[in-house]
């Protein structure tokens, strides 16, 4: 199984979150940085197993927080279409 780790205990902002995510899984950096993007990269990303751990929300402020839980349920959405892929929150 391979893994990844979120780290954002050092993001700032959105476009620093997304920073991280597109570093993470290797996507292409011109890949945009919306809600949509994000979904279109994740959906169907990989045909082995992942674990993905998610680390450093609760030192976010809160209104990107706020943006992080409507992150989180990409997420969610992608674990239910990808059963490789799993999140973890720490």
């Amino acid at each position: 199984m391979k893994q990844i780790q979120l780290n954002f205990h050092k993001c700032k902002n959105i476009s620093d979150i997304y920073q991280e995510i597109k570093t993470k899984f290797k996507l292409p950096q011109n890949c945009g940085e919306n809600l949509s993007a994000l979904w279109d990269s994740l959906d169907c990303y990989c045909d082995y197993e992942l674990r993905v751990t998610v680390v450093g929300i609760e030192d976010l402020s809160e209104e990107i927080q706020n943006y992080i839980r409507q992150i989180k349920q990409i997420f969610t959405r992608v674990s239910r279409e990808n059963q490789n892929i799993t999140f973890e929150y720490k």
